[in-house]
């Protein structure tokens, strides 16, 4: 939802951001172009367990097919 906010608007229509699109493409920090573009031990220390834990795959599916949608 974060995703799609951020690039076509609100999604429910509810705040501040309700049909305004900003057309930012939009990362999950897991992605392998943002974690080769980070800090080798900044994203160990801060971000490596996390992803462990997450469905990454599922998650970046969701977030390339917002990017695709929106053009970005």
């Amino acid at each position: 939802m974060m995703a799609e906010t951020v690039t076509a608007g609100d999604p429910t229509y509810t705040g501040p951001l309700s049909g305004v699109s900003l057309g930012l493409p939009v990362f999950h920090v897991t992605e392998p172009e943002v974690k080769e573009a980070s800090d080798a031990a900044t994203y160990k220390d801060q971000i490596e367990l996390a992803e462990i834990a997450m469905d990454t795959d599922d998650i970046w599916k969701v977030v390339r097919k917002v990017r695709e949608k929106s053009g970005a």
